[in-house]
This record gives structure tokens, sequence and C-alpha cells, in this order.
């Protein structure tokens, strides 16, 4: 959590936004194909929506700091769940 808050009091200094970057990995669209075209379509709709960044971790679910920049979270769309990892922009 103090990695959210000093990123939060680094922005307010700066007044730039602080952005988290989505991460997906290789085998995403491998696994997206087996699910339901409703998620799918659900799915690639929220990823389109944040693909320029994360600004507020509340969005993500069962957030797990792995280290102070980087997180892994999931969203659940329905029974399907997608895991992903988003890490702190660095802005200059």
């Amino acid at each position: 959590m103090n990695s959210s808050r000093n990123c939060e009091k680094n922005s307010i200094e700066q007044k730039l936004p602080c952005m988290w970057k989505l991460h997906v990995s290789r085998s995403f669209e491998r696994a997206i194909r087996q699910i339901p075209r409703e998620y799918q379509r659900r799915i690639v709709a929220w990823h389109d929506e944040h693909v320029e960044g994360i600004s507020n971790l509340a969005n993500i679910d069962k957030v797990v700091w792995l280290t102070k920049e980087r997180v892994f979270g999931r969203i659940r769309f329905g029974r399907y769940r997608l895991g992903l990892i988003v890490d702190r922009e660095h802005t200059s």
C-alpha cells in the first residue's frame, strides 16, 4: 500500500497522474478463445478501455503486491476471471 501512497504523493507533487501499465501474456489470446463469445467481448472491451493504463488500482480485484512497482490482480467477468500484471509507469 505504501507504493500506492507514494505514487499518489508523487503524482500530486508533479501534477501528473500515476498510471499503471497493463501487461498481457502471450497465452492470453489462446485462453480467451476457450470461453464463450459474450465473455470474450467483455474482456476485450475492458482491455481496450485500459490499454493506455490503469489510474486506480481499486478497479482491480484481489490485488497482490509482487514488488513496490509490480502488482498482480484479477478482474472478474461473470464466472470467468482474468489474471493480470500491472507495473507502475515512470513519467518524466
